[in-house]
Formats: structure tokens, sequence, C-alpha cells
């Protein structure tokens, strides 16, 4: 199977190529001009990148938000034109589920993914480390709603309901969190964990999901659903 994963959950673009979970090849750019007009001739150079038409792919991977409202548009109206040309079905992934996978070789026993809702805010979500699968997932039970990522809160708010144990935090959201949290909990923080989600990490929770049934595609950005 050969599947296509786009993600513009942030400024920085980016598409990856696979053969069911082995990558083919993968792009990422942040775009001088706009997202949508980027997104096409980004698709063109991967797939002669492996010498493949469009007619190639089977499944698309697009990110379901939230995010940048401009990029986020532009990848969701881009995947959704190929699904309708191509009859081919679409898989909705979160950023911070692409994130979380991102991480998973670290070996920290909880994962907290932040994305930029800009005004000043943040999006969160948190994960626990599995020990029988290495990977981070959503803990059991009941979560504070600012945890779940489901709408942006302040940093403070976010702060107040972590837990006393340690939690790796990442993502292009991490240093507003990161300002008002005390010297001791940054110390082991790096800027290399700034980073936003890749499509490559995308395209690995999309084939891992694959017998899961498909929801009807849908966007959510931010502080309402799209």
């Amino acid at each position: 199977m050969i599947h296509l994963s786009v993600e513009t959950s942030t400024e920085v673009i980016s598409l990856a190529l696979f053969e069911e979970d082995r990558v083919l090849s993968e792009l990422s750019l942040r775009p001088s001009v706009g997202a949508s007009e980027s997104l096409a001739p980004a698709l063109d150079w991967l797939l002669g990148s492996r010498s493949l038409a469009a007619q190639s792919l089977d499944r698309i991977a697009c990110s379901a938000g939230p995010g940048s409202y401009t990029s986020l548009r532009a990848g969701f109206a881009f995947v959704r034109g190929i699904e309708a040309s191509l009859g081919i079905p679409v898989v909705m992934v979160s950023p911070f589920d692409t994130l979380a996978r991102q991480w998973s070789m670290l070996g920290d026993p909880a994962l907290l993914t932040v994305l930029n809702a800009r005004q000043g805010q943040i999006s969160a979500v948190f994960y626990i480390k599995d020990p029988e699968s290495g990977f981070y997932r959503s803990p059991p039970g009941p979560m504070p709603p600012v945890l779940r990522g489901e709408a942006p809160s302040d940093p403070g708010e976010i702060a107040a309901c972590l837990p006393s144990f340690p939690v790796r935090i990442v993502g292009p959201g991490s240093p507003l969190l990161l300002s008002i949290l005390p010297p001791p909990e940054r110390k082991n923080m790096r800027e290399t964990d700034w980073s936003g989600p890749r499509a490559v990490f995308q395209g690995l929770v999309a084939w891992e999901r694959r017998f899961e049934p498909l929801v009807p595609p849908r966007l959510v950005y931010g502080r309402s659903p799209v």
C-alpha cells in the first residue's frame, strides 16, 4: 500500500510518502507563499522522487487540527481534492498524537504535547508511556479538559494541572509554558523539543490505525470546529 501524509498544523508544512510502514520520501518546508500554493508542487516532487504517479496512492493522512487556521484549511482542502479525484480514503490524525509518536524514543514516563494557540494561549494533551508498546498513550480515566487539547488555555491553567512526577514537554507551544515554570522543572528541556509535528510520524500513526473504522474527515481549529 502506498500512502501519503500531509501535516499542516503549523507554519512548517510537511509531506511524507510511504509504502506500508516504510518511508519512501519526506519533504518539509516553510513556504514563502501560502501553503495552498506549495502543496501540489511538494506532492509532485515526492512522487517524482520515486517515479510514482498520483494514481499509485491508496490512502491519505491529514492533520485534524488544532493549529494554524490558514495552513490547516489549505491542507484539508488539498487532501479532500485528492480524495475526490482518486476515490481513496482520508485518515485524520491529531497533531498531538503525531507529536507523541515523534517523541516515542524518549524514556520519560509522561509527555505533554503543546501547540501554540496564539494570543498568548496554548493547547496541550497529556500522555503516559505504555511499557508494552514503548509508545505514549492517553492515560485511562478522567483528565482535566486543559490536558485533553479540547480548547486553548492560558499556560498557567495547564501548569496547575500537571502531575507531581516528571513530565517531558514538547511541541512548538512549549516555550510559552516553560516560561512560567520554575527552573527545576525546566532543567531537562531542550530547544529541539519545540519542533512541530512532522508528516513522517503522522503517517506512522495512520498506518498503525489502518484497521480502525474510518470517520468522516473533519477539522478542529483551536477555539471551534471548522
